[in-house]
């Protein structure tokens, strides 16, 4: 037996499958989250459908995305170049092009483990897509709380215990530089409890809260149980904590949190593991 059970090498893995990079620009004025819902989806599920691609994932890099896609050949295929540039001359995109995709493979903690991360990365990209187009009460702090409680699942399903989690926040914390002043007790105790709560108890009931909030987060459990068998059997070539806080900082950038709000958040988490009283 290999080191990943079938299921985590077929489905998203890239291993052996030809990624290619898009880069879109969007137009000024146009929000990312309306073009991902109105032109994004809509078209990589019609490529998909055509098998034009594979499946997908998606970074936000200003002034637009970055979307890797399995092709064959590493190239991107006719059916898509006439889908993108037919959005181009409506206006919806300002430009694209392909690029090459450099997978951040030793940071990730090698082939293995970048094989994981491209399948969190695409359900990921799913998930996020079906809360954009389906949440009606879309707000910064409901998408902060999620943040909390994605990264929480990840950190579970990777059995790291409670003060092992306050490490990778930490480690987070070295690439998001803190923001002036300090957070309140009240927000402290919040981000407690969304670390802390029981989420196989919050999405055990489908309806409540919404469906895809446990497909989103039993996708990131599901990729920190592969990483903590991966690191069983010594085949991380980095630290599980170390890989764990780059996922951090991948999954909050698809999630559109700004970066002096992963700030805020990174500090809370960390003084509500360490149980630092604010004073």
């Amino acid at each position: 037996m290999g080191l990943l059970p079938a299921p985590e090498l077929s489905r998203c893995s890239g291993t052996r499958a030809n990624w290619t990079q898009l880069n879109l620009r969007l137009p000024d004025g146009i929000e990312t989250d309306q073009f991902l819902v109105a032109e994004l989806g809509p078209t990589m599920t019609r490529l998909q459908d055509g098998d034009a691609v594979g499946r997908w994932w998606l970074l936000r890099k200003p002034p637009g995305l970055r979307v890797r896609v399995r092709t064959v050949g590493g190239a991107a295929p006719g059916a898509a170049r006439d889908v993108l540039d037919d959005l181009v001359s409506q206006g919806v995109l300002t430009s694209w092009h392909s690029a090459i995709y450099e997978p951040e493979r030793r940071a990730f903690g090698g082939t293995a483990a970048l094989a994981v991360a491209h399948t969190l990365f695409c359900d990921d990209s799913r998930n996020l897509l079906a809360y954009l187009t389906g949440t009606t009460t879309d707000s910064a702090e409901q998408r902060e709380h999620l943040g909390l409680l994605l990264v929480a699942s990840l950190l579970r399903g990777a059995r790291l215990d409670w003060y092992e989690q306050g490490d990778v926040w930490n480690r987070v914390a070295r690439h998001r530089a803190h923001v002036a002043g300090t957070p309140n007790q009240t927000a402290v105790d919040r981000t407690r409890r969304l670390l802390s709560v029981d989420i196989h108890h919050l999405t055990s009931d489908a309806t409540v809260p919404p469906a895809w909030v446990a497909t989103w987060t039993h996708a990131y459990r599901d990729a920190g149980a592969a990483l903590a068998r991966l690191d069983a059997r010594g085949a991380l070539t980095r630290g599980i904590r170390a890989v764990a806080a780059h996922h951090v900082l991948f999954a909050w950038n698809r999630l559109g949190l700004s970066h002096d709000a992963q700030a805020r958040l990174v500090l809370q988490a960390t003084i509500a593991i360490f149980d630092e009283e604010i004073s």
